[in-house]
């Protein structure tokens, strides 16, 4: 790995949340497996992805994870955006609302996430080689 110690990886991936599950089980195209292993089968490397792994890397399996790689050090898991990716239409073209209640929409997803981490579609991940 090419990273000075110090140095860090701040990564924003899926949330296997009550809410994130149904949204990534039946909205989402990519496969979501919370139950898989760290392998990804398939023909390629994007063939046959799990959208679930980063929660299983750093959550589900955290214990593993850092017996595997003791010189990364998961500094911070904070879990967010319940509501804001699928109101702003995600990575299509159309959104839900228009763009000058993005402020509003912004406060009420940062509220809500902070109260019930539970719902939360993201989760941003903070590692530090060490």
């Amino acid at each position: 790995m090419a990273l000075k110690i110090g140095g860090k990886i701040i990564m924003i991936e899926p949330f296997n949340s009550m809410w994130g599950r149904i949204i990534y089980k039946y909205i989402h195209k990519e496969r979501f497996d919370p139950k898989a292993g760290w392998r990804i089968e398939g023909e390629g490397r994007m063939s046959d992805s799990n959208t679930a792994l980063p929660w299983i890397l750093f959550i589900r399996d955290r214990k593993v994870f850092e017996q595997k790689f003791p010189h990364l050090k998961i500094v911070k898991i904070y879990p967010h955006s319940p509501f804001k990716y699928l109101i702003s239409g995600g990575l299509s073209n159309f959104q839900f609302l228009p763009t000058i209640t993005y402020p509003l929409i912004r406060r009420f997803d940062n509220f809500v996430s902070k109260m019930f981490p539970e719902i939360s579609m993201f989760v941003t991940v903070e590692l530090e080689k060490i």
